[in-house]
């Protein structure tokens, strides 16, 4: 209850209330917050009824309150209802392009104006993906004798978050060879990759990529399989020995070496050098086939015992851990050669007189 008793007493909380609202004509109850019109004044402050007035609000008075958001976030994808202040969503939203809105919120009554910010915080929906990191993948790896030999990763990403986000792998269809860790993508052998009859061996199979939800994206696999030369060639003995007589053409083979090898294919594939002096002493080999033959004459050796060395070793450069060695220990025998004239014409000049068994030329 409000009692405005004299001019004096009424100008003090007119102007109480004007330094407060800015309004000559209302006061405010400070129990109920309602504007209360309790006298009118003239421009001269002149008291037009000097009598006593009396005035009583409720504390439960209805309060009409609207809400509105803030001019500058009229553009962002959300309303406002004005009565109740519930918020709405009036366009779709996507949290991979933004997770996080701030609107500016007013809320007006008849005399007031406040502001507040409301952050509003997009869930995630699982509506994305995953995406591999490429197509196909692909890689050459040796032959092994070793189960669960790691191959490859393959790698796919989700732009969703938490649970929508994790990414789950599985070869379809499965097989024998190779399996992949369901969490990180790691392509390993299943069993050991040995190549028999052939230089390689080539796999393909398709790699799938699930999140929680959504259809699962495909990455196609191709594995080749290369033979390895595990193996060094090894002479069938030790040594070798040959017998040639010296008087043989040059070219005439006298004997063969051989070496084998357990690798298949090329890297199976058996090669001989002779090193040393032996070419220089008139003996050769064929690479391909180990003949051993003569290369020189061998007329100058007279009787002699040689030994060579042979070389065995797989294609390429030679490393120190793919050739094998043998000695070929030949005997040079020497033969009862028919005598030979130095010239097949000579000339000679015979005087009239000459004594009995005088020699006059020689040829």
């Amino acid at each position: 209850r409000v009692m405005v008793c004299s001019l004096s007493l009424l100008m003090v909380r007119l102007r109480f209330y004007t330094a407060w609202t800015g309004k000559k004509n209302h006061f405010m109850l400070s129990s109920s917050q309602q504007l209360i019109q309790v006298i009118h004044l003239t421009e001269e402050l002149q008291l037009v009824l000097s009598q006593m007035y009396l005035a009583e609000v409720s504390e439960d008075a209805p309060i009409e309150i609207s809400y509105h958001i803030s001019d500058h976030n009229q553009d962002l994808p959300f309303d406002i209802e004005s009565s109740t202040g519930c918020i709405t969503v009036k366009r779709s939203l996507d949290r991979e392009k933004q997770d996080q809105y701030v609107l500016k919120v007013n809320a007006n009554d008849s005399a007031w104006s406040v502001s507040t910010d409301a952050t509003i915080f997009v869930l995630d929906f699982n509506d994305m993906r995953p995406v591999f990191s490429k197509d196909l993948y692909s890689v050459v790896i040796p032959e092994t004798k070793h189960p669960e030999v790691f191959v490859l990763q393959v790698s796919a990403t989700d732009a969703d978050i938490g649970l929508n986000s994790e990414v789950i792998y599985i070869i379809e269809p499965s097989n024998d060879f190779f399996g992949v860790n369901t969490s990180s993508g790691e392509v390993f052998s299943k069993q050991a990759l040995i190549l028999n009859n052939s230089t390689f061996e080539i796999y393909t199979f398709t790699v799938a990529a699930f999140d929680c939800g959504s259809i699962p994206l495909l990455a196609h696999v191709i594995i080749h399989v290369l033979d390895v030369n595990e193996f060094s060639p090894t002479f069938i003995q030790e040594s070798f020995s040959f017998s040639v007589f010296k008087n043989v053409p040059v070219g005439t083979s006298i004997g063969k070496v051989a070496a084998t090898d357990n690798d298949s294919g090329p890297q199976g594939e058996v090669f001989y050098l002779m090193f040393g002096y032996g070419k220089h002493l008139g003996f050769d080999v064929v690479q391909l086939t180990g003949d051993i033959y003569t290369s020189g004459s061998l007329r100058n050796q007279g009787n002699s015992n040689i030994t060579l060395k042979v070389l065995a070793k797989n294609s390429g450069v030679i490393n120190g851990t793919n050739i094998a060695e043998t000695l070929v220990n030949i005997n040079v025998i020497d033969t009862n050669y028919a005598p030979i004239f130095s010239s097949t014409c000579y000339e000679a000049n015979r005087y009239t007189y000459i004594d009995f068994l005088f020699c006059f030329y020689f040829v």
